[in-house]
């Protein structure tokens, strides 16, 4: 079975990884660390146990994760090898040294690409051993991000250290000079939904033909993953796919409707940006934009020429029901692995609260007590204030919830598929509605 599944992994693999738009601060290692390699960490004395862990990203993070998992190899007269592996090759090389038996010892995956490991068996459950420390305070996860691995057995086979909502970043410059009501003050007075975005976008392209009224696409994309319509496709009961992948779902009435929207807001108001469109919000040409966290530092240190602001997702018909889409890394530890237990303790010791406080620059954990924290919050002067930044990027999240796409063993043929056929739609090649139906044809066979 395992060999099968080795197989499958091997062929699934891909460069694309949702995770990649989520939550981190900026892409730089906590202040404490130094630059140099990856390295060893070492232990205290000899006869020490060496772990592997596999992670993407540069030397410099490496060397920081060293230093943050001194204390542990101290304590466990172990030793910490870091295995820095670029992103474009991960997954392929994961599932090839764990089809060999030379996997480390533990390994990071991403949203959309951990089923097909967990469900083969890589993964340890680390339920247990995590429930059974008072201090690590398992409730401080946001519920929907601890229990995203759960496979219908109540196990925790990854602890997530990387996620976010979006928000929508806005040009208070644009909308005073226009006339037009801001974001911030629909969610004042109750009237911030999906609808009234559009609306807006369209009355800010009519005020100035050469604005952008709203752009869902994520910074400097000119197309759409399927990502970028997750939010306002939960926000009205629609989605791509069901829970488990193994149904779509854009087909329904709902689904239908938020495509014919979207298209709309591109070609009737002409208030969405259009395929090809790879501006970005800190040009000063699009009113709003819908970006991460990590997009605010951007901004502040960006020498922009107007002010800004961020408000919450909009809503839709389902209100605080409507799910916000995120994407997850996850620290995990090979089951396989003679060191298995070890692996688990440092998986319980990097993802602390302690820890996770410590590197929430470069990763927004899903922790309430990180996320709720000064560091997340108050960012300081050039970016919006503490309640703007908490109402987008936190209280959003424990008000609606969060979902991400479980993926498939085939999710970038998948998605590809799903984008090509979104072209088609945007390009007036087919109605919405064929379009979708041809699309649904052209996905089945990458279901789970």
């Amino acid at each position: 079975m395992k060999k099968l599944v080795s197989i499958l992994m091997a062929a699934a693999m891909t460069t694309t990884i949702l995770a990649g738009c989520s939550g981190g601060a900026d892409n730089t290692a906590p202040a404490s660390s130094a630059a140099g390699g990856g390295g060893t960490t070492a232990a205290s004395s000899g006869n020490s146990t060496e772990l592997k862990i596999a992670m993407w990203g540069d030397e410099a993070r490496a060397n920081a994760y060293k230093e943050t998992l001194a204390p542990f190899c101290e304590a466990n007269n172990c030793t910490v090898t870091i295995d820095l592996i670029p992103i474009s090759d991960y997954f392929d090389k994961l599932a090839s040294q764990l089809s060999a038996g030379t996997a480390p010892d533990v390994f990071w995956l991403a949203d959309a690409k951990e089923a097909t490991f967990i469900q083969g068996g890589w993964c340890v459950n680390l339920r247990d051993k995590l429930e059974a420390d008072p201090e690590y305070d398992l409730a401080d996860f946001y519920t929907d991000a601890i229990n995203s691995t759960d496979y219908g057995d109540g196990g925790i086979y990854g602890v997530p250290f990387s996620f976010g909502a979006r928000a929508i970043f806005y040009n208070k410059t644009l909308f005073e000079e226009a006339g037009v009501k801001t974001p911030q003050e629909c969610v004042d007075d109750g009237t911030w939904t999906y609808e009234t975005m559009f609306d807006l976008a369209a009355q800010i392209k009519e005020y100035d033909a050469t604005k952008t009224g709203v752009k869902l696409w994520c910074v400097g994309q000119a197309t759409n993953g399927i990502q970028n319509f997750a939010d306002i496709l939960l926000a009205y009961g629609a989605n791509l796919v069901n829970e488990d992948s193994t149904e779509f779902i854009l087909d329904t009435p709902e689904g239908i409707a938020v495509t014919q929207m979207v298209y709309d807001a591109m070609y009737g108001t002409g208030a969405h940006a259009k395929p090809g469109d790879d501006t970005a919000f800190l040009s000063g040409n699009i009113a709003m934009a819908r970006e991460t966290y990590s997009y605010m530092t951007s901004m502040a240190k960006g020498n922009v020429e107007f002010e800004w602001d961020v408000v919450p997702q909009p809503y839709g018909s389902l209100g605080k029901d409507g799910k916000l889409y995120t994407g997850y890394a996850y620290w995990c530890a090979n089951a396989s692995s003679k060191n298995s237990d070890l692996a688990a303790e440092l998986v319980k010791f990097i993802s602390n609260k302690d820890n996770y406080l410590e590197w929430c620059s470069t990763f927004m954990s899903p922790r309430t007590s990180v996320m709720e924290s000064e560091k997340i919050i108050n960012l300081g002067e050039g970016y919006p204030s503490p309640e703007h930044v908490k109402a987008s990027f936190v209280d959003c999240v424990g008000e609606r919830g969060l979902f991400a796409y479980r993926g498939t063993s085939q999710w970038t043929l998948l998605t590809t598929t799903v984008q090509q056929n979104y072209e088609m739609i945007w390009a007036g090649a087919t109605s919405v509605e064929d379009g979708i139906s041809q699309m649904k044809a052209a996905v089945e066979e990458y279901l789970n």
